[in-house]
């Protein structure tokens, strides 16, 4: 074969600590780490709804804002998880998430009191720090609190989660920013001098210190790391136990990687300019209030999360059998070219109806998509290497998103002072990245198809290999 690799551990080790059957503490864990998530997402939604006033408030340019809402939040999370995983698996996760969130929330509540841009900035560089954790604790959680199809159904509970978290996290958020604005007469003498998108970030803040508390609640084997003996153990008995080689395969099958790789991120970069500059853009547009935009985009983006997730569904149970393993190229290339039309309309968009119906139609094939996005990454890496492979694509693909808002402030700068230059600024940005997903996942397939058949033949002889040396 072209590419080196060692046979499979013959049970992953977390399984050795998961119950066979989810006892009542698993799931309260699962509850508690979706609230988190929804909780994070407001946080970091805050600033999307706020980002009109405080614009005013610092005269901020667009590229400013771009600058903060892309380099901020996404790129610095892409690498900032890695260290954090580093330390959830030497001490209790449970402790590294609650730091994290206690983290996350001092970041928000500084946002409230910045002075300038920098400021602004530092805030949420430390925002997106601490969340960066949130993702990998979550998912090395899991497998201790499930086993078998219970694990999976908890996996998809909360990957829908997370997504219509983000969704709600928007609706909560704008509607705690009306809230705050409408009652500002009755606030505490203290605050009354306050702008409201200030009280706003404290006020996001506050739940932090409660919900790492809760956290801690969680009973203490679902957050213990592999023990160190266990750990030891994978590599006591030799070549059967060592770990497999990562950059030959890199090497042998980069092409192909790459072009995976850049169809997820294109399409990453197309929705990013969706969630970081829509709100504002349909201010400026419509002349609409930041709080009834947060709200309406909220139930937008929750809508379009769950068909998503339903057309995911409905796309797995009828195709995965024909396409296996790159259902996600096969129908994704499909849910792409939706979205391209989608995002194009968004820039001829009359109405805020119009923004809404395509919003939710892009929303619903660009989640249906990422949906099956996890799939296809387990698939295409043998069994040793696939949470390397999942954190390269992650990095490749967090990165591309980065650039997406940073794009569309330059193109609201270059089209002048309108009132739909910023509208427009988001379809230009948005649509031609989710063109070139299509045509990446396209021209994907076939050389994916072959790169699964290397994979199980390698597989299939590493498994006749160690059968016989064990006889």
């Amino acid at each position: 074969m072209s590419f080196e690799t060692s046979p499979r551990v013959a049970a992953d080790a977390s399984t050795t600590i998961a119950p066979t059957a989810a006892a009542w503490s698993a799931w309260f864990a699962l509850g508690v780490l979706v609230a988190v998530t929804v909780f994070a997402a407001i946080d970091r939604q805050i600033l999307t709804i706020a980002i009109e006033p405080i614009r005013l408030a610092f005269k901020l340019s667009d590229i400013q804002i771009g600058l903060m809402q892309g380099l901020g939040l996404t790129l610095v999370g892409a690498f900032a998880g890695v260290p954090l995983a580093w330390l959830a698996d030497r001490f209790d996760r449970r402790l590294v998430l609650a730091l994290c969130i206690l983290a996350w929330s001092a970041a928000t509540a500084a946002r409230g009191f910045a002075q300038d841009f920098n400021h602004l900035l530092l805030g949420t560089i430390g925002l997106a720090i601490a969340e960066a954790g949130l993702g990998p604790i979550v998912f090395s959680m899991i497998p201790s609190m499930f086993a078998g199809a219970q694990r999976a159904k908890a996996n998809l509970i909360y990957f829908a989660a997370a997504l219509i978290g983000a969704a709600l996290g928007m609706g909560l958020a704008g509607l705690g920013f009306k809230m705050i604005s409408a009652s500002a007469g009755s606030l505490p003498d203290w605050a009354q001098g306050m702008e409201p998108w200030r009280l706003a970030f404290l006020a996001a803040a506050l739940p932090g210190a409660v919900l790492a508390a809760v956290v801690m609640l969680i009973r203490a084997e679902h957050g213990r790391p592999l023990p160190r003996a266990a750990k030891a153990r994978q590599s006591d008995d030799g070549p059967v136990h060592r770990a497999p080689e990562f950059l030959p395969y890199l090497r042998a099958h980069w092409r192909t990687l790459l072009a995976l790789f850049c169809a997820a991120g294109s399409a990453s970069a197309a929705f990013a300019p969706i969630s970081a500059w829509l709100a504002p853009a349909m201010g400026r547009r419509f002349g609409m209030d930041p709080g009834d935009v947060g709200v309406s985009l909220g139930a937008v983006y929750g809508a379009g999360a769950l068909a998503g997730i339903v057309l995911a569904g409905i796309a797995a149970r009828l195709w995965a059998r024909r396409y296996p393993g790159i259902l996600g190229l096969q129908i994704g290339q499909y849910l792409a070219a939706v979205s391209t039309l989608a995002a194009a309309l968004l820039g001829v968009a009359q109405t805020p109806f119009m923004v809404y119906a395509a919003t939710g139609i892009m929303m619903a094939a660009a989640m249906a998509f990422f949906a099956l996005l996890p799939g296809l990454w387990q698939e295409v890496a043998p069994a040793g290497l696939r949470t390397r492979m999942i954190a390269v694509a992650g990095v490749v693909t967090t990165t591309c998103t980065a650039a997406g808002p940073v794009v569309v402030g330059y193109l609201s700068g270059a089209l002048g002072d309108r009132p739909d230059g910023l509208l427009i600024a988001v379809a230009l940005a948005s649509a031609p990245c989710m063109l070139l997903a299509v045509v990446l996942m396209r021209a994907s397939i076939e050389p994916s198809r072959r790169l699964l058949a290397a994979i199980k033949e390698e597989e299939s002889a590493l498994a006749s290999a160690s059968s016989a040396s064990g006889n």
